[in-house]
């Protein structure tokens, strides 16, 4: 045999023989895994099986304290006592409840009104009143708006100082507030605030009312 093949043969042997070794030791750690955690579950099931135990026992005897309690003589009957106690909490615990509910604010209620003749609605956000718009309370049409001066057409030197707000299905004008359209609209809203400030918006059913 060549010098050259006979240093293949030993490389492969040596592979060989690291090959085996790795096994090995792989073998020996699962072996001792399971040894571990095979001692683990044998320390943990006698102490479970005390645990359930020891709660069954107090289930027990929480149980025939009960009993006790209901069949004991108080002058009145345990069962008694017992009906008196749970209609006494179906009495207190609804009143505690109120105690602790939140009062409605505004802006979950008070979204709609009737103001300046027509219908409002709006939503609220962090700056306040948005999505201000108007309706008619015979159709509930979208109103659109149209800006006077003094019932004629606006120019430069005559801005307009009334906006009326008129429904295209042909009940004419239906509300009229002075200013031209952003002013009227900041109108209806410090309207609203106002109302809010008040409590107004309480009697007013939450969006019956009517202010001029």
């Amino acid at each position: 045999m060549s010098y050259v093949a006979r240093c293949c043969s030993l490389g492969r042997i040596h592979r060989a023989t690291r090959i085996m070794a790795k096994e090995e030791s792989h073998s020996i750690r699962n072996g001792v895994i399971a040894t571990v955690v095979g001692g683990l579950i044998l320390a943990f099931v006698p102490s479970f099986r005390n645990l359930v135990a020891w709660l069954w026992g107090l289930l027990r005897d929480a149980a025939a304290y009960c009993w006790q309690l209901l069949v004991a003589e108080y002058g009145t009957p345990g069962w008694a006592l017992l009906l008196l106690a749970a209609l006494s909490l179906a009495f207190v615990i609804p009143r505690i409840g109120r105690l602790f509910r939140r009062e409605p604010r505004a802006e979950d209620l008070y979204k709609e009104d009737r103001l300046f003749g027509a219908i409002w609605r709006w939503g609220y956000s962090q700056y306040g009143v948005i999505n201000l718009h108007s309706l008619c309370p015979a159709c509930q049409a979208e109103l659109v708006y149209r800006e006077t001066t003094d019932g004629q057409q606006p120019t430069y030197f005559n801005p307009p100082n009334r906006t009326e707000f008129i429904c295209e299905n042909g009940h004419g004008v239906v509300a009229q507030v002075d200013g031209d359209n952003d002013y009227a609209e900041e109108r209806v809203k410090r309207e609203i605030r106002r109302k809010i400030r008040t409590s107004e918006w309480k009697s007013a059913g939450h969006g019956g009312g009517e202010s001029h």
